[in-house]
C-alpha cells in the first residue's frame, strides 16, 4: 500500500472511531447508516391529466375522447318510436374535432340503468383523420348506466367500426357520460335534425 493510501485509510477508520464515540452504545454499522449521504429521491412522474367531466372515449385500436358529451331524447306525437342522439357537441354550429354521434331508434323512451340499445356510430378523430362508422346494417350496442333528468352515462357493450381504408372491422369498446338535453317533443311529420356535422 502506498503512503498516500495509507493516510487516507488512517483518516478514515479515525474519522469512524470518533462518530462511535460521539455515539456510545452504536454498532459501527449502524454508525455508518447514520452518517451514509441522503441520496436525493428519484423524481415523480406526474400526474395524468383528469379527464373530461362530460365526455366519449371509444377504442378501436386508436382512442378518441373528447371534451364534450350531450344526449338528447327525441320523442313523437304521432306514433314513431323515440330517437336517442349522443354527440360530442352540443350545437352542429360549434363542433370541434375529435368529434362523434350516436344515433339510436328506441323500443321504448323510458331508458333505466340495464337497458341495452343499438345505435350507429359515426366518428372524426382529427383534421386529417379518416371517419369512423359502424357497418351498415351491424349498429353498436350501448347499456344505458345512469339516465336521469340531467346526467346519463354507459358503455359501449359489443361492436366493431369501419374505416374507408380498413380491410375489415375492428372491435369498439368504449364509455359516455354526459349532459341530458330533453326530452323533446316534435309535431306530427317533423323530422329530427340528423346530428353529428353529417360526418
Amino acid at each position: 500500500m502506498s503512503m498516500s493510501k495509507s493516510i487516507t485509510a488512517a483518516v478514515s477508520l479515525l474519522g469512524l472511531a470518533a462518530v462511535i464515540l460521539a455515539f456510545p452504545g452504536c454498532k459501527p454499522e449502524e454508525v455508518e447508516q447514520a452518517v451514509a449521504p441522503v441520496l436525493p429521491a428519484p423524481p415523480s412522474r406526474p400526474a395524468p391529466p383528469p379527464k373530461p367531466e362530460n365526455r366519449i372515449e371509444l377504442t378501436a385500436g386508436d382512442s378518441i375522447l373528447t371534451d364534450g358529451c350531450h344526449l338528447r331524447l327525441l320523442q313523437f306525437s304521432d306514433g314513431r318510436p323515440a330517437v336517442l342522439t349522443i354527440s360530442s357537441y352540443a350545437d352542429p354550429s360549434v363542433e370541434t374535432l375529435p368529434s362523434i354521434m350516436l344515433r339510436a331508434v328506441l323500443d321504448s323512451p323510458n331508458l333505466t340503468p340495464g337497458t341495452e340499445i343499438q345505435a350507429e356510430l359515426y366518428a372524426l378523430p382529427g383534421q386529417e383523420a379518416e371517419v369512423w362508422h359502424s357497418p351498415v346494417g351491424s349498429p353498436v350496442t350501448l347499456k344505458i348506466t345512469e339516465f336521469s333528468g340531467e346526467r346519463a352515462s354507459g358503455t359501449v357493450v359489443s361492436g366493431e367500426v369501419l374505416t374507408p381504408s380498413a380491410t375489415a372491422p375492428q372491435s369498439l369498446t368504449g364509455s359516455f357520460t354526459g349532459i341530458v338535453i330533453g326530452p323533446e317533443s316534435t309535431s306530427p311529420g317533423a323530422n329530427p335534425e340528423r346530428p353529428a356535422g353529417t360526418l
